[in-house]
């Protein structure tokens, strides 16, 4: 069964890469089968939550882009379409609650209305949110629209007086850049107006 598991490893490289491989297609490798398949998708899953809880802890505070990113990444690096999800926030800036999925879009584009993004925001009491989405190719470069979506984001932040922080896209380090993130503030194409 090891040697199994370090074939399957080995084919894929890393577990990031073998979680989005499709069921089916493990259950095409030798000795694998759709039993095994589906048994390798949940604990890869299950691997996926458990990174995601601990990288958010309620009560951390969250001091720069990097902080949000660790949280962030865990839960969007493997997304194979473009999810869009939100860091609600206390006036420490605080998880109050484990980050909330907003939306699910397709592999280049995820519809977001400020509806969603602040009624959770309200819901939930927070005084800021820090916003994230993923990129399913791999470029974390904010695209025209990631940088329209967030200046409306903003502005709709300011009418019910919820501060958005940031806007981090969550990509995969490329041969140009180091990171695996971008950060909107810190980029400067987006006034977050604090």
């Amino acid at each position: 069964m090891l040697e199994l598991a370090r074939n399957i490893l080995g084919r894929y490289g890393s577990l990031l890469e073998m979680s989005r491989v499709s069921e089916g297609d493990l259950a095409r490798l030798p000795g694998i089968g759709p039993v095994k398949a589906q048994v390798l998708k949940a604990a890869l899953e299950l691997g996926r939550r458990m990174a995601a809880e601990n990288a958010g802890t309620l009560g951390n505070s969250i001091r720069c882009a990097a902080d949000a990113a660790a949280i962030l990444r865990p839960i969007l690096i493997a997304q194979e379409t473009e999810t869009f999800v939100v860091l609600l926030l206390d006036t420490r800036n605080r998880l109050k609650r484990p980050p909330v999925e907003v939306t699910r879009g397709t592999l280049d584009a995820s519809l977001i209305h400020p509806r969603e993004i602040f009624r959770e925001a309200v819901r939930n009491s927070a005084s800021a949110v820090i916003l994230g989405h993923n990129h399913p190719s791999g470029d974390c470069r904010p695209s025209a629209e990631d940088v329209r979506v967030t200046r409306q984001l903003v502005r709709a932040g300011e009418v019910v007086q919820i501060r958005v922080l940031d806007h981090i896209i969550i990509g995969r380090a490329g041969a140009g850049d180091s990171r695996d993130f971008a950060s909107l503030r810190e980029s400067g194409v987006v006034d977050f107006s604090d």
